[in-house]
This record gives C-alpha cells, structure tokens and sequence, in this order.
C-alpha cells in the first residue's frame, strides 16, 4: 500500500485521508517498507521522515520495517552512507547494512529488494498467524498479488 501525503504531525491533526493510511496498516501491516527521500527534491528534511517512521512504528510494533533510502541515483556514495549512518544514529536500523538504497534508472535498482521482500514473505511472514492463508504470493509489474484458500486446503508448502 502506497501512501504518499503522510506528514510529521501529531495523529489529531492528521486529515481524513492520512487517518484511512493509517488505518490500513492495522489490517495489512505485516512488512512495512518506508521510503526516506533526501534527494534535493524532496520537500521534508530527514529528521522529519525520521520522526515519521518513529511515530508509525510505535503503533506497529509487530511489523517488520524496512527502511529504504529511494532516489539513490541522485546522491553520492558519500550521501548515501552519511544517511545510513544517521539512520543507525537514530535507531532506525540496528546496522548500515539493514538499510537498502534503491533507484529505478537500471533494471537491477530495485530487484535485490524485491528478492528480499519475497524471501521475508515466504519464509518467515507466511508463518505468521495474522497472515492471510494463501495459495500462491507473487510479485509481476511492481503489484504484490496472492491467492486466498479456503480453510479446508490450507496448508503450508515448502
């Protein structure tokens, strides 16, 4: 679920749209992927996307989180590990290397990440008991799809 306009402000002063945002995770949060932007064109500083990320993972404790640093394209490799350290700073993640950068000028810019979130989902997410009982997960042209089974042909397959 993509949500874009959510903004570093306190939940009562969150509008109608970011509320629905919000509430959707409640229901499909079992991985979170949150995009920080320091590129020159984003419109919010990183402490503010850092403050962000804090107040969504307090209400999702459960979830796993994936901080991931977009637009890596546009950033030195100097920027890009000055923002890793940061994250590491803030507790963000525990290490650099739990943190992806990802762009999307070659084809590669986000397949890693997209091995990985198949990974995470077959082998740990799927044994989750909030996860929904399926029969098939895939990723095709940048949409996550799954199957539902029935409650008589669940099982879980290797």
């Amino acid at each position: 679920v993509d949500t874009p306009g959510l903004l570093d402000r306190p939940l009562n002063e969150r509008n109608s749209i970011e509320l629905q945002a919000m509430a959707v995770f409640n229901h499909l949060a079992d991985m979170l992927i949150f995009l920080f932007d320091v590129s020159i064109y984003s419109s919010h500083q990183l402490q503010e996307q850092i403050n962000l990320f804090r107040e969504i993972k307090k209400f999702y404790p459960s979830s796993l989180f994936l901080p991931v640093i977009a637009k890596s394209d546009l950033l030195s490799t100097y920027q890009i590990v000055q923002t890793k350290e940061e994250l590491v700073k803030h507790e963000i993640a525990n290490s650099i290397a739990d943190i992806w950068d990802i762009h999307t000028i070659e084809p590669n810019g986000v397949s890693g990440l997209i091995n990985f979130i198949e990974e995470k989902v077959k082998n740990e997410i799927i044994h989750n008991s909030k996860f929904k009982q399926v029969s098939s997960i895939a990723i095709a042209e940048d949409q996550l799809t799954f199957d539902e089974m029935d409650d008589d042909s669940f099982y879980l397959g290797t």
